[in-house]
């Protein structure tokens, strides 16, 4: 489809150079879907640059920084101005506490799946990577009960559409996906293949690009999502 074509006949796309500047984007694209009343948000970003080389505490830490970052000074759109920054489990929640600024970063209450909480009222929910354990997806599914906006940061929902727990072992799970899970809309996106990348910055629509000699290359826009094989086939028509 786009084989052989020049270069010239694709715009350029510009990622963010700066972890500043990928924080505000984030920002601004949850703020946009707020706004428009998206209720159930996803952001799914690699947060090293080497995912494939790093340890998993330093996957942790980099969500929780980066976690941090987003939250700290997020505008808030609706509710009493608290956000609820809430961790997979306790262990995670009381290493967050360690942190200074986290601890003290006005109206943000930290906590975990693992605790009974009432955010009616609150402003925003961010849970930060949950789906390690199944049953984190479980407990994911009561904060979409209420109508405040609830981000999942990194949560790897990709998992959960491409049938990695097939629905005849874990039919609970399936459950708990299809009453709510599939729900959340993909707001800020952004995956890597071998040449190229799938990406979405809400209200922007999706965007297949392929990298050339470090320059990312939009050779095809949608609004609605395309499967991986379709994003795979654009990259490899170009590649050849």
């Amino acid at each position: 489809m786009f084989c052989r074509l020049n270069r010239s006949d694709f715009p350029l796309v510009g990622l963010p150079e700066s972890n500043v500047q990928l924080t505000q984007e984030i920002q601004q694209s949850c703020k946009s879907a707020i706004l428009d009343n998206v209720k159930l948000i996803e952001v799914q970003f690699p947060p090293l640059k080497n995912m494939g080389a790093a340890a998993l505490n330093q996957v942790m830490d980099a969500n929780r920084n980066f976690a941090k970052s987003v939250v700290h000074r997020f505008p808030h759109i609706s509710g009493n101005g608290t956000t609820y920054l809430v961790f997979p489990d306790d262990a995670e929640s009381n290493l967050a506490l360690q942190d200074r600024e986290l601890r003290t970063l006005d109206s943000v209450v930290v906590t975990s799946l693992q605790r009974a909480v009432d955010v009616r009222g609150a402003s925003l929910v961010v849970i930060l990577n949950p789906g390690f354990q199944v049953q984190e997806w479980f407990q994911v599914e009561r904060f979409c009960n209420y109508q405040v906006p609830v981000i999942l940061f990194n949560a790897d929902l990709d998992k959960l559409r491409g049938g990695y727990y097939p629905r005849f072992l874990y039919p609970k799970l399936h459950a708990t996906k299809d009453k709510c899970l599939t729900k959340f809309e993909p707001v800020y996106y952004v995956r890597f293949f071998v040449n190229g990348a799938l990406i979405r910055r809400y209200p922007n629509p999706w965007q297949i690009v392929y990298e050339e000699k470090g320059r990312l290359y939009c050779i095809l826009e949608k609004k609605e999502r395309p499967d991986f094989q379709t994003v795979r086939s654009c990259l490899n028509d170009i590649r050849n």
